[in-house]
């Protein structure tokens, strides 16, 4: 719920801001949520599904990254600055979601692919 939550703020404040940066946090945040939902449904799941998983995870986050970087090309053919107040403070926001949920998944960080 702290990763999605986080990628709605972050992707609003960075189509706001017109941030690349922000944007491309946001969806990473998107991914850390959807990781742990796919996670937890082939928990119990066999190896192949796990892995299969665990490839659909990388793939997506492989889209999500192109995407990034098209707007990202989009922005620079355009011009302009993001608004720096609205980056700081939407980057400190995430920072504190990052160590809440490194210090809630500290303790599961063994396992095959999807639980690490």
């Amino acid at each position: 719920m702290i990763n999605a939550s986080i990628f709605g703020v972050e992707m609003t404040a960075g189509v706001g801001a017109g941030s690349s940066s922000l944007r491309a946090d946001a969806i990473d945040f998107r991914g850390n949520s959807a990781g742990y939902i796919i996670g937890l449904m082939v928990l119990t799941a066999s190896l192949r599904w796990r892995a299969g998983a665990a490839m659909f995870q990388a793939a997506s986050m492989n889209a999500f990254g192109l995407w990034v970087l098209g707007s990202t090309i989009c922005y620079l053919t355009q011009g302009g600055m993001p608004g720096a107040m609205v980056m700081g403070s939407i980057g400190a926001l995430a920072l504190l979601a990052n160590v809440i949920s490194a210090a809630l998944l500290f303790g599961f960080r063994t396992g095959d692919s999807n639980m690490r």
